[in-house]
């Protein structure tokens, strides 16, 4: 009786079936982490210049949450948010849903592999193009609009 006692503890010892404690919480640790998806594949999927103000962040169940340099970023992109998880899905990536949390964002360098263009280009109407008037950064502004205009010409051609 005494014997099983003290084997039931193990704590790692020879011959024991049991993982130490410390070795179980650091698989559990990595798995709340996510894992990653590859900056080439984020580039592909929304282009050098969303890819340059935007990092992707661990994916976990899905959701994927991306870096973006400011809080306007964060909200522009929002609207796109299907768009581009369809996007990552044509690349390979399970995903389901985007989360956009404001960080310091290290600038992509430029890719010399091509980006993949979907769909031809639209014209924008003119309440999204006023729309597009108000966003302060040129960058950003050119880039929804880019975006929106492929988005458009996408959706048009399903429509077909």
């Amino acid at each position: 009786m005494a014997e099983s006692r003290r084997n039931r503890g193990g704590g790692g010892r020879a011959g024991s079936d049991l993982t130490p404690l410390g070795s179980l919480l650091g698989n559990v640790a990595s798995l709340g982490r996510g894992r990653r998806i590859s900056a080439d594949a984020w580039r592909r999927a929304v282009g050098d210049r969303i890819s340059r103000r935007t990092e992707p962040g661990p994916l976990s169940s899905g959701k994927l949450t991306v870096h973006v340099a400011s809080p306007t970023w964060a909200q522009e992109l929002s609207f796109f948010s299907d768009a581009i998880a369809a996007r990552l899905r044509d690349e390979g990536v399970e995903v389901n849903e985007l989360r956009f949390r404001v960080q310091r964002v290290q600038p992509a360098p430029r890719s010399s592999s091509p980006v993949r263009k979907r769909g031809n280009r639209v014209p924008l109407s003119p309440e999204l193009v006023e729309r597009l008037s108000k966003i302060d950064d040129a960058e950003l502004r050119e880039a929804i609009a880019e975006a929106a205009s492929y988005a458009a010409g996408v959706s048009s051609a399903k429509r077909r």
